[in-house]
């Protein structure tokens, strides 16, 4: 294990096939957008709302994969490298789903006459376990340390965790309407199992008591944590904000189911009581 020495950590990478995708999927949002607005539907088929979720998606890509965060996970900690992979699978998918309207997704899906293979691949049960399994794979430590070494392989290990994790959103947030008879108690349910592997993972990191990456134990040390120190937190990362992410999501479904039965509760009937 290599001291710990006084390193510049503020390395922000602009990477070139970074920005371009990036500014690729801005891109081509902005024209779909602005074809909807044309068409006069800015406020009922789009709104500021969708604009805003898909904006704060992009940005969260471009932290993870742009700002120290990349270079402190590649090259130093294992704990910061967690948070990249709960940014890229994690947060900016649904974000980005969220920012999808309905109209917009549909006209893409036509388009590339991509429905029904979408629609197959998002169903629940294939998209839980092409998640877990991008998820346990890629921290086997052969396969890990393959992509900390190969700059390609980090490439493909990152494609893999953000197309995971658009799968495993898509079924809850739907936004062709594809999946219309997953049932929102269904969909708590599968959110809640997601929770199970991130959680089992974090806690083989979290109460192993040794280095399960020899990359990191011969990494230079930063802010005073040892490697299992490190490796702990990372465990800590995995099982806690993984596992609040979930929690939020399925807590917004049922918030959600809730409201629409009241409101079918308080329907007028066709023929009133005498």
């Amino acid at each position: 294990m290599l001291a710990e020495t006084s390193i510049d950590v503020n390395v922000w990478r602009f990477d070139p096939s970074i920005l371009l995708g990036l500014i690729a999927l801005a891109g081509a949002y902005t024209v779909s957008a602005m074809y909807l607005y044309g068409q006069g539907l800015w406020g009922t088929a789009i709104t500021n709302r969708h604009a805003a979720f898909f904006a704060a998606g992009v940005l969260t890509l471009f932290v993870a994969l742009a700002s120290p965060i990349d270079h402190i996970g590649e090259k130093f900690l294992f704990s910061i490298h967690m948070i990249q992979h709960i940014l890229l699978a994690m947060v900016a998918p649904p974000l980005m789903l969220l920012g999808v309207p309905r109209g917009m997704m549909q006209r893409i899906l036509d388009f590339l006459r991509l429905g029904r293979p979408v629609q197959l691949v998002t169903h629940p049960i294939p998209a839980f376990i092409a998640f877990n399994t991008t998820l346990i794979a890629w921290h086997v430590p052969t396969l890990y340390e393959a992509a900390l070494h190969d700059p390609i392989v980090h490439i493909v290990e990152h494609l893999f965790f953000i197309g995971a994790g658009f799968l495993s959103w898509y079924p809850v947030i739907d936004p062709a309407r594809q999946h219309a008879r997953f049932h929102p108690l269904a969909q708590i349910v599968y959110l809640f199992l997601f929770v199970i592997p991130s959680s089992a993972l974090g806690a083989v990191f979290a109460f192993a008591q040794q280095p399960l990456y020899g990359y990191y134990a011969e990494a230079p040390r930063l802010w005073a944590l040892t490697v299992l120190d490190d490796q702990a937190l990372a465990g800590g990362i995995m099982w806690v904000p993984g596992w609040a992410i979930y929690f939020a999501a399925l807590s917004i479904v049922f918030a959600q189911w809730m409201k629409r039965e009241d409101q079918a509760g308080h329907q007028p009937t066709s023929q009133p009581s005498r």
